[in-house]
């Protein structure tokens, strides 16, 4: 090789060469410096620390390599989380990819063994000693299925304290090209995509429920838990709801940019100030039951022009409010006619029938009647009816 070095940060070989296999991998360790080149170890994960009582600690696990199986689960050693603020914590019995840096053990991230997503775990691995096994360090590759339990239920296999066997009933997300996608465990992802058919980049999240098989998955604004963030797709869902009033002109397709969050229960909390919302045309409320507002101090509503309330029954006041309210229009003829009886009432006497009122009675009962013809007790501006329909 001369004097040019041809460095593998991960031990994968030279730069003119494939991947190392295990005897250029010793070659290149002897001509570099312990500084200079580093390896990678598949190991079983026998222990994982998610509560420590040093927080620094937190996701070291326990490990044991294929050449040390069948060591005691006391005797193994310990490795921290390589990146410290991206990790996708293994379960007991994966197989992680373990490193070295200066002294110090890491692991960066569960492999992915078996091709599913809920878990990889291939139980006892390294329990068992070559000699007891009669396998030796060659048969790694072909030692792969040992053990590997098909359900929860199998008995003798411990993947935690909380942890569940789902691998069969969380589907992988189905991509589209180019999407950047970050996938849990347990049916939760974060899709960085596009619209496949304008390139126009969207976000979406969701929370799913468990398959009845193994495959791919896929987002459902009817069924998940979702937040999506559009650019230009035409969002397909059925609404729920009683029917928006045709009043407000609420669209009738769901395009353009957008925002869509949808769930079984929506709650929104403001701690300190306030909730506000804007819009350029409508806001619009559907709901199959009950709508309610509560505030405790006031209630306003302040409408540029009309402010209309359609209802069965409107109660005014208190939950069990029993007096009507007027109608002013009778209210209006029934006072005029009333006036109009004590102006021309006229009724017997012991000298003869009585004349019509004197002042200032007769003056004051024409400027009532005149007030009530002009509507000045009535509203101008708030209105009701006599029963709705």
């Amino acid at each position: 090789m001369g004097n040019q070095k041809f460095r593998s940060g991960l031990g994968l070989g030279d730069s003119r060469s494939s991947l190392a296999t295990g005897a250029s991998a010793k070659y290149t360790t002897k001509v570099f410096s312990n500084s200079e080149f580093f390896q990678w170890q598949k190991a079983e994960v026998t222990e994982i620390d998610l509560n420590p009582e040093s927080a620094g600690f937190t996701g070291r696990i326990r490990f044991r390599t294929y050449d040390d199986r069948g060591k005691d689960k006391d005797y193994l050693p310990f490795a921290l989380p390589l990146i410290p603020y991206l990790r996708t914590y293994p379960v007991l019995h994966e197989i992680v990819a373990i490193t070295e840096f200066d002294g110090k053990y890491y692991w960066l991230s569960p492999l992915n063994s078996l091709g599913f997503l809920n878990n990889n775990i291939q139980a006892n691995l390294t329990e068992t000693a070559p000699y007891q096994s009669g396998e030796t360090s060659t048969d790694y590759k072909d030692s792969q299925a040992y053990g590997i339990p098909k359900s929860s239920d199998e008995t003798g296999i411990s993947y935690g304290k909380t942890f569940i066997n789902n691998r069969f009933n969380v589907g992988i997300l189905s991509p589209n090209e180019g999407d950047t996608i970050l996938e849990g465990r347990f049916s939760n992802s974060i899709r960085l995509g596009n619209n496949p058919d304008t390139n126009l980049p969207n976000i979406k999240i969701s929370v799913r429920d468990l398959l009845e098989s193994f495959t791919l998955d896929k987002e459902n604004l009817d069924e998940d838990s979702c937040i999506f963030i559009t650019t230009d797709e035409i969002l397909t869902f059925n609404p729920v709801g009683i029917e928006i009033s045709d009043v407000n002109n609420p669209p009738h397709q769901y395009d353009g940019k957008q925002i869509m969050i949808t769930s079984d229960r929506l709650i929104f909390g403001a701690k300190l100030n306030e909730i506000l919302m804007f819009s350029n045309k409508s806001i619009s409320f559907s709901s199959n039951e009950n709508f309610s507002v509560d505030s405790g101090k006031q209630v306003m509503i302040k409408s540029a022009q009309e402010a209309k309330i359609e209802a069965l029954k409107v109660m005014l006041g208190k939950w069990d409010a029993d007096e009507p309210l007027v109608l002013g229009n009778k209210w209006k003829d029934a006072m005029i006619t009333l006036i109009d009886v004590v102006l021309n009432h006229i009724h017997p006497t012991g000298t003869g029938p009585s004349g019509p009122l004197m002042p200032p009675q007769l003056a004051d009962l024409n400027t009532l009647k005149t007030s009530v013809e002009n509507k000045e007790q009535l509203s101008d501006d708030n209105f009701t009816t006599k029963k709705n329909k």
